[in-house]
């Protein structure tokens, strides 16, 4: 007779690290940075997001490495919701019952990540963060939480609107002060805002007005830079070819109110 297969068992992070670790002489937090960055590595982006904010619960100070986990575990756990959120609301599903009842789990469920990273920002990081890489780094990802938000709550989107809009340009002010035109930061956030304005707002105006100030100052600069980081030459060939599509736009609309 065949042996029963064996129930699969669920991974449990904490039990199946099969690499040396050795924990004695880690604290607190560096177990739960490690715990995180583990999860991470077999997508348990769920597990990975719970570890780091523990982690930086348990944190005196931060680093921006510890921010750099909280980015991706941030990203990692939303996309695919938002993702799924923009399949269910196409014609195929918006009609169907079942549909929207696995939308409002998701939608709950982006809520609930939205608003515990947003507080554990407000209330200890922030007044943590010391330079203006990690200051930058948390009022972009602040800013880029609150466009979430305006994604799956329509009630209240013009409310959300004004809010993360008031976000991007406090972080971009201080982007602009503390560092250079051509640091891959400065210029994701510009992305970011150029892109808010575009999409969200539908204010084509002001989203080629924030790309091109970005890649302006960039090029300006660049005459001293022997060489870009490669994530920098990526975002300003995405902002030179955003600004090429979006002033066509404009050009066409107001070519169409001038006949």
């Amino acid at each position: 007779p065949q042996t029963p297969n064996p129930k699969p068992q669920t991974p449990n992070p904490e039990k199946d690290l099969n690499f040396a670790v050795d924990w004695s002489a880690m604290s607190k937090k560096d177990e739960k940075f490690t715990l995180a960055k583990f999860c991470e590595s077999i997508e348990r982006f769920d597990d990975m997001f719970k570890y780091t904010l523990e982690g930086l619960e348990l944190s005196e100070r931060i680093e921006q490495a510890d921010l750099d986990l909280l980015t991706s575990a941030c990203r990692n756990t939303l996309a695919p919701r938002r993702k799924a959120i923009r399949h269910l609301n196409s014609k195929e599903f918006s009609s169907n019952s079942g549909a929207r009842e696995i939308r409002g789990i998701l939608e709950k469920l982006i809520v609930s990540i939205t608003s515990s990273t947003r507080n554990i920002i407000q209330t200890k990081l922030l007044s943590l963060a010391k330079g203006v890489v990690e200051r930058v780094t948390l009022l972009k990802l602040l800013s880029d939480l609150q466009r979430y938000d305006i994604e799956v709550d329509s009630e209240n989107k013009i409310a959300y609107t004004k809010l993360a809009e008031k976000e991007y340009i406090k972080a971009l002010a201080e982007a602009e002060e503390g560092l250079s035109a051509v640091h891959s930061l400065r210029l994701g956030l510009s992305l970011k805002f150029a892109v808010f304005y575009y999409e969200l707002m539908e204010n084509k105006k002001k989203a080629t007005e924030v790309a091109k100030k970005a890649f302006d100052d960039a090029v300006a600069e660049m005459s001293d830079k022997v060489e870009l980081q490669r994530e920098s030459n990526s975002y300003m060939q995405i902002l030179k070819d955003n600004l090429t599509r979006w002033t066509s736009e404009l050009e066409e609309e107001e070519n169409k109110h001038s006949s």
